[in-house]
């Protein structure tokens, strides 16, 4: 009976583990999972270059994800670069729910796995999305190791896909406008329209101009891609009413502190997209990062890739006066969101990449899978590089910096540069009004007194009512007006009423002096200041 006692412990046991295992993040980055693909497709390495060159569809196979089966998959090659004809490491796109619309893994319908095109070190897209996550919305990442018809086909990179469960979850939507931005350098323009924009949101008065450039991913949107793109170009000043500026402001800060080229910021405006969120307001998605730090080198400046040095020192206002990208000359020829981007690259890399965490992660990443990439029958460089690579660059055609041999002297040349030599403001203090002990009367508003330093000029506080609202915005005051007691303090001072309409906000504060801008807290993006007005009157 003991016997038997135990040997069922251990079955449950061992399907507890399984169950546990099962129910793990499929992007845990802490876990490699397998994916075994059967595919009875003769020759199904020559359709699949056939259908990425000719046109579409999918071969259709049978899928294994660790362990839980799923029968009659689409796959296909996927990629711009970083296919290759008759490459036995091309990119894959796993469709879950191709026939049975149903079949998901854990609500995962569309699997995306990336080559790491241009990449010794295996890190630059994890890394990447790791770090674009603390700031903005974005992709989830980690690795994943491929079979096909039993035999181990390499390890692969696996990208969060953008699709209708990534917009669920992120925007609590997936019918809104959205398209995805990612043009081909060899895109042709349509006939009366400028050439080489790519998808950079640059005003054209023809409709028929978006085409080559976009690809709406819903039932509609080209009025309102056009209103934005019109609204850049004609009165910037007020493209915060339809365009996420601040979630746009972290994109380009992260493109320009990381070197990620690849992208808006690139010769090739490319490599994001754009979701309509629920308030109206177009957000950015960054996205493809195989090629950050620097292993893509063109700004389209010029016309020559940058030099290692140049990639070292590429200036933080970047296109300021390049008309052909509006998303940077237009919101930056703004001084409040100069200064907010500015104050972002410099969370970002002092978040990041002075405390020796980024050095330390790299390695822990890598150890993690060296014994897989070691195995890789079709690797594209030697694990001598792939050990080398987070120090030095690798490669005498690519020349593929090293990680940490571009970010050191890329942090050390920002914090030298004149845009960050000013101090900031920063918050000491903050002082919501409470009412009174023994006072009969009620607090209805929210009044703030927020202390601050280093000479500051402006200070507003960014408030809402519910994680589903806009930001709305209240200016604080040092000038004896609107509830401020003594002027020229550095205690800013202001009011939010919510007219009976909401009780409690989430807010962030922003504060301004002659040359730097920053917030408070630091993690606003995700974890905002809290208060009720039940607080206030306890």
């Amino acid at each position: 009976m003991k016997l038997l006692h135990l040997f069922t412990f251990l079955i449950c046991l061992q399907f507890g583990i399984q169950a546990q295992n099962n129910n793990a993040d499929f992007y845990d980055v802490n876990k490699i999972p397998e994916i075994k693909l059967l595919i009875k497709q003769p020759k199904y390495d020559k359709v699949l270059d056939s259908m990425k060159i000719y046109g579409e569809g999918m071969i259709i196979a049978d899928a294994i994800i660790d362990g839980q089966t799923f029968k009659s998959v689409g796959v296909r090659y996927r990629g711009n670069s970083s296919y290759g004809f008759g490459n036995k490491r091309n990119p894959w796109h796993i469709k879950l729910n191709y026939v049975n619309k149903n079949q998901n893994y854990q609500g995962i319908t569309s699997i995306k796995l990336s080559n790491a095109l241009r990449d010794p070190s295996m890190l630059r897209e994890v890394l990447g999305y790791e770090i674009a996550g603390k700031y903005m919305i974005a992709a989830k990442c980690n690795y994943t190791k491929l079979y096909i018809n039993g035999t181990y086909s390499g390890l692969y990179v696996n990208v969060e896909s953008i699709d209708d469960q990534f917009f669920e979850r992120n925007y609590g939507s997936k019918t809104n406008t959205s398209f995805k931005c990612s043009p081909e350098a060899n895109t042709s323009s349509n006939p009366g329209c400028m050439n080489k924009v790519y998808a950079s949101l640059v005003y054209e008065s023809d409709p028929n101009c978006l085409l080559p450039n976009y690809t709406l991913r819903s039932e509609s949107g080209w009025d309102e891609l056009m209103q934005l793109t019109k609204t850049l170009e004609e009165d910037p000043a007020n493209v915060s009413k339809i365009l996420d500026v601040d979630q746009t402001l972290w994109m380009l800060a992260f493109n320009n502190v990381l070197v990620n080229l690849s992208s808006y910021t690139g010769n090739v405006s490319q490599n994001y997209y754009l979701y309509k969120n629920n308030t109206g307001h177009f957000s950015p998605i960054i996205w493809d990062l195989n090629l950050c730090f620097g292993s893509f080198k063109n700004t389209g400046i010029g016309g020559k890739d940058l030099n290692l040095k140049q990639l070292q020192e590429m200036d933080p206002l970047l296109h300021l006066d390049n008309t052909s990208k509006p998303l940077i000359s237009k919101l930056l020829g703004i001084k409040e969101y100069k200064l907010m981007y500015l104050a972002h690259m410099r969370q970002i890399y002092e978040e990041n990449f002075l405390d020796g965490s980024f050095e330390k992660r790299a390695q822990e990443l890598q150890k993690k899978i060296r014994k897989a990439y070691l195995d890789d029958p079709y690797k594209e460089y030697q694990i001598i590089d792939f050990d080398k690579s987070i120090n030095q660059t690798i490669g005498s055609k690519s020349k593929i910096p090293g990680l940490l041999e571009l970010m050191d002297k890329r942090v050390k040349f920002l914090r030298k540069h004149d845009a960050f030599k000013v101090l900031a403001s920063n918050v000491i203090e903050i002082n919501p009004k409470t009412r009174a002990t023994f006072d009969n009367q009620t607090m209805t508003s929210f009044i703030l007194q927020v202390k601050l330093d280093n000479f500051p000029k402006r200070c507003i506080v960014y408030y809402r009512a519910d994680d589903k609202s806009d930001y709305q915005t209240a200016v604080l005051y040092d000038d004896q007006t609107n509830g401020d007691v003594t002027a020229a303090d550095d205690i800013y001072t202001g009011t939010i009423d919510p007219k009976g309409q909401f009780d409690k906000i989430s807010y962030y504060i922003y504060t301004e002096n002659s040359g730097a801008g920053s917030f408070y807290p630091a993690d606003y993006m995700k974890k905002p200041l809290k208060l009720s007005l039940e607080e206030l009157n306890k």
